[in-house]
């Protein structure tokens, strides 16, 4: 989180339900060398016997190559010379690519 490039309201927002209990989020950041890198990461407040917070456990799990492989993805798709719209198991978008705007527009003068 100290890599600079974690927004000020995810660190906010990572110390609140850590008293409570566990927050977990995505975070970018930054190695030794200054090499940037994403991780998952899971923090959960430990507590003693007169329910203080006394320590955080933090778990996380690199997930650069899937964001490289996520944004590959976003490339392609918006690239795409036809109309994409995703949709979740539920029927909510999830993404569409420009194309979807230039269609609609058509669509909906006609």
């Amino acid at each position: 989180m100290q890599s600079g490039n974690t927004p000020l309201n995810t660190i906010r927002a990572c110390g609140k339900p850590c008293k409570h209990g566990e927050w977990c989020g995505e975070i970018k950041n930054q190695k030794k060398n200054g090499d940037d890198y994403w991780v998952y990461e899971c923090v959960s407040a430990i507590k003693n016997n007169q329910d203080e917070v006394t320590h955080f456990l933090a778990l996380e799990e690199d997930i650069t190559e899937r964001k490289h492989l996520e944004h590959r993805f976003r490339q392609a798709v918006e690239s795409a010379p036809y109309a994409i719209v995703m949709v979740n198991e539920s029927g909510t978008i999830e993404m569409v690519n420009s194309q979807t705007e230039a269609f609609s527009v058509i669509h909906a003068t006609k």
